[in-house]
C-alpha cells in the first residue's frame, strides 16, 4: 500500500454476498485513517459520523475535491451544528430544510 499524501478517513464495507450488500446484518464495516483501522461500526450512519469524527479529532484538513460533500454529511447527515458550511452547502441545506 502507498503512503497517502495526505491522511484521508475511509469506510470500507465487506459483504459475504453482493446481493445482501445493502442488509446492514451482512455487512461488516471499518473506519480507517492513513491505513489503520480505527473503528468498526454497526451501521453506515455511524460509520459517517466517525468518519468525520476523525477529521476533527486528528485535524485533518478536507481534501478539496470532498469538502462539499464531507460539508453536507456533516450538517444535514450528522447535524453537526458547530460545523460551518461552505456557502454552496448552506444554500443546499436551505432548500431542503424549507420542503
Amino acid at each position: 500500500m502507498q503512503d497517502p499524501k495526505r491522511p484521508t478517513p475511509s469506510v470500507t464495507a465487506q459483504c459475504a454476498l453482493p446481493d445482501m450488500i445493502f442488509d446492514e446484518d451482512n455487512v461488516q464495516l471499518e473506519t480507517m485513517a492513513d491505513g489503520v483501522s480505527v473503528s468498526q461500526p454497526k451501521d453506515l450512519f455511524t460509520a459517517f459520523c466517525s468518519v468525520l469524527a476523525m477529521y476533527w479529532v486528528f485535524d485533518i484538513a478536507y481534501n478539496p475535491r470532498l469538502r462539499k460533500t464531507l460539508d453536507f454529511i456533516a450538517n444535514h447527515v450528522c447535524k453537526l451544528e458547530s460545523s460551518k458550511p461552505s456557502v454552496a452547502v448552506q444554500r443546499r441545506l436551505n432548500v431542503l430544510y424549507s420542503l
